[in-house]
């Protein structure tokens, strides 16, 4: 069960000339940012409406202190460690450990 009650998150403000992953717009009073804290992150910057409920609370990530974007934190074990295991859906942008797949991969597809 999701508890809607547990995204509310005090939001930081982000830096002028910051935009949207998805929309590429900066950030506005009724369009906030959330901001990936992992410190090699291309992207950054989300507005919550782009973001589904489990990338902006997710049981793992509740508590911890830093929130990690859909490109910086595996969808399937939703656990922020070994960084050069992720790679990046061409479907989809978000990340995955190569041994989380099924079948898991042993190394970085090209291209």
């Amino acid at each position: 069960m999701y508890d809607c009650a547990r995204t509310l998150i005090e939001l930081p403000e982000a830096s002028p000339g910051s935009f949207c992953k998805v929309s590429n717009e900066a950030e506005k009073p009724n369009k906030r940012f959330l901001i990936c804290d992992h410190s090699l992150c291309s992207y950054k910057f989300y507005h919550i409406i782009y973001l589904k409920p489990k990338q902006i609370a997710s049981d793992e990530q509740f508590d911890n202190g830093n929130w990690y974007c859909p490109s910086c934190l595996c969808r399937v074990c939703k656990i922020d460690r070994d960084d050069e295991q992720i790679i990046l859906c061409d479907g989809c942008d978000e990340g995955y450990h190569l041994y989380c797949l099924t079948p898991p991969l042993t190394s970085v597809p090209e291209g």
